[in-house]
């Protein structure tokens, strides 16, 4: 009888992605292409690209005002605890501005894309994030 499956095993694939600004494929992309990627091979679900929607990465109050903008009008929800696949929403400066996908809730384990970097495995608690998780946000196809 085989293991099942580790919660890491998905995530893993997704480890080492490099940064992009305005990236949408797995040659590179930034924080919300990463979670594009993740949906569309994982769970088949098509989210919107926001292309146009800003023109860098380091535009902050774009970033945030597409990311609610997902989150309020395309199948997106608070959830008060979070759950395989919700996406961790995380101030940057003051803007809403950061994304990332929980992998693993029981040890608080996201995937996320580092700006200018890459994709990482990392939790929410760490002290780079912890004051700046603003909620968790799932997909209605999810539920």
């Amino acid at each position: 009888m085989s293991a099942p499956p580790s919660v890491l095993d998905w995530a893993s694939r997704y480890v080492g992605l490099p940064f992009a600004d305005h990236g949408r494929t797995a040659e590179g992309c930034d924080c919300w292409g990463l979670v594009r990627l993740v949906y569309e091979a994982e769970l088949g679900i098509a989210l919107p690209s926001f292309e146009g929607v800003y023109a860098s990465a380091e535009e902050l109050a774009a970033i945030g005002a597409a990311v609610r903008g997902e989150r309020d009008g395309a199948g997106f929800g608070l959830v008060a605890a979070a759950a395989p696949f919700d996406l961790a929403l995380f101030r940057v400066r003051r803007f809403e501005a950061h994304v990332g996908v929980v992998v693993d809730p029981r040890r608080e384990v996201m995937l996320h894309m580092v700006f200018g970097e890459r994709a990482v495995i990392e939790t929410w608690t760490a002290p780079a994030w912890r004051s700046r998780l603003v909620g968790f946000h799932r997909h209605e196809a999810v539920r």
